[in-house]
């Protein structure tokens, strides 16, 4: 599930599913558990809408902390966002399996 939530005139949040956010933005925040333990990596990232998910390409070496947390997730999550001044921001967060 992809959602965004925007500040709305009378202060509520509006989720709204925007598959073009995904398309246009290409960084976020890739979350990744092992167990009770959480790891968060800045991540360049495509989405495509076709098949409704997103695609990373890291480097990661044998013994590093990132394979260990890949190894043990099983849903990761992205965090996508765009920031413009304290009242106009987007975020989107989008969590799967991971395979």
């Amino acid at each position: 599930m992809f959602a965004s939530s925007t500040d709305r005139p009378d202060g509520t949040l509006g989720i709204v599913v925007d598959s073009r956010f995904l398309k246009k933005r290409g960084l976020g925040v890739l979350g990744l558990t092992k167990g009770s333990e959480a790891y968060t990596i800045p991540s360049a990232f495509a989405y495509g809408d076709a098949a409704d998910r997103w695609v990373l390409r890291f480097i990661m070496t044998e013994d590093s902390r990132k394979r260990a947390f890949v190894s043990e997730t099983e849903i990761a999550s992205l965090t996508a966002y765009e920031w413009r001044r304290k009242n106009n921001w987007r975020s989107v967060v989008s969590g799967d399996r991971s395979s």
